[in-house]
């Protein structure tokens, strides 16, 4: 199996978890959440709204949009270009529904399920893994939990960072990642981690 169908194999398993989430925006405390929306410059790296399941996003200029389904979740992946620094760079999408009745765990719990299968699928081309502390903030009035991680390449000793947030929007799970790998990684996470603050529901 490609390890691109591994990413998408572990978060559509991310995706099927089923939780509880409030979407109030809101802290256990009552203080509001922090608004996570793109700035100017970045908004500038993205093209028009894409309209895709109930959902649209502005994915990053140049990115092109491929679908797969199962039956507990579909995945849908936009890819850059071929590029000389590295891979192309993949933004993926999964919006997962579970069985009837399943009540999974907390969306902190489907955020960590998430990271561990993504490591999981890619232990053999990455070492020295680590992930920031999770965070909570609002896309669009809807709570997301994300959280950063970092690896190195093996075979080339390149460093590779990425992005993970994840929501939900009633019995569906959504999880919305990104991933780079080179010199440049952390620029190139800048248009993907964009497209993800414009993620909506319209």
């Amino acid at each position: 199996m490609r390890r691109t169908q591994l990413i998408c194999v572990c978060l559509a398993a991310m995706a099927a978890s089923s939780t509880v989430s409030n979407i109030s925006g809101q802290n256990r405390d009552g203080t509001r959440r922090a608004p996570w929306k793109p700035n100017a410059s970045s908004l500038r790296l993205l093209a028009h709204e894409v309209r895709f399941d109930r959902y649209a996003i502005r994915p990053p200029m140049g990115f092109t949009l491929t679908e797969s389904r199962s039956n507990d979740a579909s995945v849908y992946t936009w890819k850059s270009g071929q590029r000389a620094e590295g891979p192309p760079i993949s933004l993926v999408v999964i919006v997962g529904v579970p069985p009837a009745n399943e009540r999974g765990p907390t969306l902190d719990k489907t955020l960590e399920k998430g990271l561990a299968g993504l490591k999981n699928s890619e232990i053999r081309y990455f070492q020295d893994w680590t992930f920031t502390p999770k965070e909570r903030g609002v896309i669009d009035g809807r709570e997301f939990v994300r959280a950063r991680f970092a690896a190195t390449l093996k075979t080339y000793n390149q460093p590779m960072r990425g992005i993970m947030y994840a929501t939900r929007d009633g019995a569906s799970s959504i999880a919305l990642m990104s991933q780079d790998t080179g010199p440049n990684a952390d620029a190139g996470l800048k248009a993907p981690e964009a497209a993800i603050m414009t993620f909506h529901r319209p």
